[in-house]
């Protein structure tokens, strides 16, 4: 990991940027303490999102309200409750 200053990171942006750009993260230090790491993106998937749900059973009480929810909104139209008549 790279450390800059505050300082050094301000005036040397455009080459910290390449560095993050290039996989590293930098570690930003102002007084000697760390204030702050810019790390390149991580890329996301729903692969993580699948794997991290695996861990819990299925809910199956909320599938069927998420079911009927949408027989309901599938359904055809109903009278507008708020329409004068």
């Amino acid at each position: 990991m790279k450390t800059l200053t505050a300082t050094e990171a301000s005036r040397g942006f455009k080459a910290m940027l390449d560095t993050v750009a290039a996989g590293q993260t930098v570690r930003i230090v102002r007084d000697g303490q760390p204030v702050a790491d810019v790390v390149p993106p991580q890329i996301r998937t729903g692969a993580a999102l699948s794997q991290a749900l695996e861990k819990f059973p299925p809910d199956q009480e909320w599938a069927d309200i998420t079911e009927q929810v949408r027989h309901r909104a599938n359904a055809a139209p109903q009278a507008d409750p708020w329409a004068e008549g």
